[in-house]
């Protein structure tokens, strides 16, 4: 703690008397993006000066230009976005891989589930799929059942981009049964 003491922690102190900011620069072009040529004009900004210790700080009292114009940095930004949904789909779809689905459910999805009769059921699996409620499914051999659930499954798995398992009730039995032989074993 004395090190501390003895430091000048002086911030933002009166500036240099004798510091001139620099001239401005120039326009300069802008280069495009992706082979697209623009050459718009850029302005230069200026970065206020930040003082430290009398000093002006790096980064600062300078002019820059932007890399992009702003038709191009929509670009960029749109670029960015789509690079960032084109991972968060690839993501999905690793963690949806190793759920423990088999190539039976490939193509069990929302979009093609078929109802026998007119029903909310579809509602329902889409509040499910936005985090707004839970679902029980029940019914006889052959309704839907694993399809409905493989489809929210999925979907949730694509909009939050978190792990999920699926696991048939026989296999969950098994499962839940060496879990507490396994703890019991442990006490």
């Amino acid at each position: 703690m004395a090190a501390l003491q003895n430091v000048n922690m002086t911030y933002l102190t009166a500036p240099d008397p004798d510091w001139v900011p620099p001239k401005e620069p120039g326009n300069k072009r802008c280069g495009g993006v992706l082979g697209r040529s623009c050459k718009s004009l850029l302005a230069a900004v200026f970065i206020p000066a930040a003082w430290w210790d009398g000093r002006v700080t790096a980064g600062t009292g300078v002019w820059v230009h932007l890399p992009h114009c702003a038709g191009c940095q929509d670009l960029v930004s749109a670029m960015e976005k789509d690079r960032a949904n084109r991972l968060r789909m690839r993501e999905s779809e690793r963690l949806i891989s190793v759920s423990g689905l088999s190539a039976i459910h490939e193509d069990m999805e929302l979009n093609n589930f078929k109802l026998s009769s007119e029903s909310t059921i579809l509602n329902a699996a889409n509040d499910v799929v936005a985090g707004k409620s839970n679902l029980f499914i029940g019914g006889k051999t052959g309704v839907g059942k694993t399809h409905l659930g493989v489809a929210i499954l999925k979907a949730r798995t694509r909009q939050i981009v978190e792990p999920a398992q699926f696991v048939i009730i026989p296999e969950f039995m098994i499962r839940l049964r060496r879990a507490i032989r396994v703890h019991a074993d442990e006490e």
